[in-house]
């Protein structure tokens, strides 16, 4: 996207506020809601992991963070994730 390199800047100063450091590849993105969500369906049902944090943007475009949430939400108690 061409957006890109401000949206990895931007999520590294969220991450550091955060007092998250040197997480390096563990960081995944997404850049809208749905995507997201796909991210989170295909590594679980591949059995690769579960998201422990999930940081969305309320004008998230496709799909906004409380549309996102709400699906996470669905989709994690569909499937039995404590």
């Amino acid at each position: 996207m061409d957006d890109e390199p401000f949206n990895v800047i931007s999520m590294q100063l969220s991450l550091g506020r955060l007092g998250i450091k040197g997480l390096g590849t563990l960081v995944d993105r997404a850049y809208n809601g749905l995507e997201g969500l796909n991210k989170i369906k295909n590594s679980f049902l591949s059995g690769q992991h579960i998201y422990g944090l999930i940081i969305t943007d309320i004008s998230m475009s496709v799909m906004d963070a409380y549309e996102t949430s709400e699906a996470i939400r669905e989709f994690y108690r569909t499937n039995y994730v404590p």
